[in-house]
């Protein structure tokens, strides 16, 4: 049986308070049953099936320019329209990859690999998606270009005037790579920072829970969190395996 986040305080923000009951029942379908990229491949029948809502067969444009129809499916997309991106009966959830704390996705981690490989194999969505992930990805202070410029991090390729350099991770000093991320510190310096995958991953949670804040965090300080955090999780996954032998 397979685990997801969620993200609890959408039930007191305006986007979701306000859907109809229905569609509040739909996204929550959506997110639990689309692929770990966010697509999900529409299927009338099934959403019928499984959430309740009878399907119009003859309706067309399931997002776009459908005609509401009191509890159809129809009637309980078209409120989320904002949330995703469409082509044909293949839907994406925008902030899917963010909520799952996937951002910013990494080509040498395997799981995001999958990742990338769906969003490369969704050729007329393709280019929507990665400029809705970097306009995540800048929301989030999350600085990881997809694409080019990704490589060896000795590289001096991608180097910002202004911007110092710290060119080993903190803990895998050999394992770093692709741009990295700029970090604005306390200091008031930018300086980009460059992780192996299991601390990019680690850095990347700690953004997400709000325990590196742009201009409030030392180096330091950001290094002590991340060895702390990564040093952690590799106990977790070390005493899960234990207990799985």
């Amino acid at each position: 049986m397979s685990r997801r986040f969620t993200e609890t305080e959408k039930w007191s923000k305006s986007w979701f308070r306000d859907l109809s009951i229905e569609s509040k029942l739909l996204y929550l379908f959506i997110h639990d049953n689309c692929d770990i990229a966010g697509f999900l491949e529409i299927d009338l029948k099934i959403i019928s099936f499984v959430v309740g809502l009878p399907a119009d067969k003859d309706s067309v444009g399931l997002l776009e320019n459908c005609k509401p129809q009191n509890s159809s499916i129809e009637a309980a997309l078209k409120p989320l329209a904002s949330l995703c991106f469409r082509t044909g009966n293949i839907l994406w959830l925008k902030d899917f990859l963010f909520e799952q704390k996937n951002l910013p996705l990494n080509p040498a981690n395997q799981c995001h690999k999958g990742i990338l490989a769906r969003i490369n194999s969704h050729g007329l969505l393709k280019e929507q998606i990665f400029n809705e992930i970097e306009k995540i990805q800048k929301e989030q202070g999350l600085d990881s270009p997809l694409g080019n410029g990704i490589g060896n991090s000795n590289s001096k390729k991608g180097i910002v005037k202004g911007v110092e350099e710290k060119a080993e991770c903190f803990i895998d000093h050999e394992k770093a790579f692709g741009r990295g991320h700029v970090v604005h510190t306390k200091s008031g310096k930018d300086i980009r920072i460059f992780l192996c995958p299991k601390c990019n991953d680690v850095f990347c949670e700690l953004v997400k829970d709000k325990k590196i804040l742009t201009g409030k965090t030392t180096l330091a300080e950001i290094e002590n969190k991340v060895q702390k955090a990564r040093k952690q999780k590799d106990r977790t996954e070390g005493e899960i395996k234990e207990t799985q032998k």
